[in-house]
């Protein structure tokens, strides 16, 4: 038997809301610490509905979950809480203190945390952030992007390993959004977090480590960014599309331009501005 400890760990994993009608069928996922992981699919593929079966939203069918080496049940609840927070799609679905302030300091109210010591969780996460300058605003003349952030203040100031992101882009304008996505990548690489990303947005995968690809609630994939965009016959079976600095490349290949393989968008714009040389 394997030693090999994961953040995540599904085991045969079945799920549905209605009886004999199983959205996710038989899953088997196994996810490393410290790692951006997208789950990617189109709507219906079940990924959404896999995020808040993560947290014990809904309770599976058959088959176990493990995060952080602790079995999801009744009796691990509440450890499985402390491990693991949820940033949804829309901000104002979770959004509850009055201010920006109010709702960081809600969840440390909840676990009994000393206000000297709440109060310097949230200068720490609000730096991190960069959120000072509107933690005492009402929530409603925030953006989408603040709230986005503010949400995010909140799981981090309860300091989980693994932060799970539910499309939490998709209602946001395009530079809110190139911010949030700076932060799960800085979540990774200097806080040591486990992201885990529910998406469709094929940009974004550009930016994880692993891809777990869902297709009908099964698990069509698990690979990297690289050897998924490199699948042309998964891509097809998978009905997706291409990046569009892949579709400018491919284009650009088609005219006869002469242009290697490349792992990111810097890449390949280093790339073509050798060509124009």
């Amino acid at each position: 038997m394997s030693s090999k400890r994961y953040s995540v760990e599904i085991t045969n994993l079945t799920f549905g809301y209605d009886k004999g009608k199983p959205i996710l069928k038989d899953l088997n996922i196994q996810l490393p610490f410290n790692k951006y992981i997208c789950i990617l699919g189109h709507n219906g593929s079940g990924k959404s509905t896999l995020s808040k079966l993560l947290i014990g939203i809904f309770k599976a069918w058959s088959g176990t979950i493990k995060v952080s080496d602790i079995e999801l049940n009744d009796a691990n609840y509440r450890k499985i809480l402390h491990k693991v927070g949820l940033v949804f799609q829309n901000p104002d679905s979770q959004f509850i203190g009055l201010t920006a302030e109010d709702d960081i300091a809600f969840g440390l109210e909840n676990r009994n945390v000393p206000k000297a010591l709440s109060r310097k969780i949230i200068n720490q996460v609000s730096k991190f952030l960069n959120i000072e300058s509107y933690l005492n605003v009402n929530s409603s003349f925030l953006s989408g992007g603040q709230k986005q952030k503010v949400a995010i203040a909140s799981i981090l100031a309860l300091n989980p390993e693994i932060i799970i992101f539910d499309e939490s882009t998709s209602m946001l304008d395009t530079w809110s959004k190139k911010e949030i996505l700076d932060v799960m990548q800085t979540l990774v690489k200097r806080e040591n977090k486990t992201v885990i990303s529910i998406t469709h947005d094929m940009e974004e995968l550009l930016l994880a480590d692993e891809i777990v690809l869902l297709k009908e609630g099964r698990v069509l994939a698990h690979t990297t960014p690289k050897k998924l965009l490199n699948d042309v016959e998964l891509m097809k079976s998978s009905n997706l599309d291409l990046p569009f600095i892949h579709c400018l490349a491919n284009s650009l290949r088609e005219k006869g331009v002469n242009i290697s393989r490349f792992d990111d968008e810097d890449e390949l714009i280093k790339l073509l501005s050798q060509l124009k040389k």
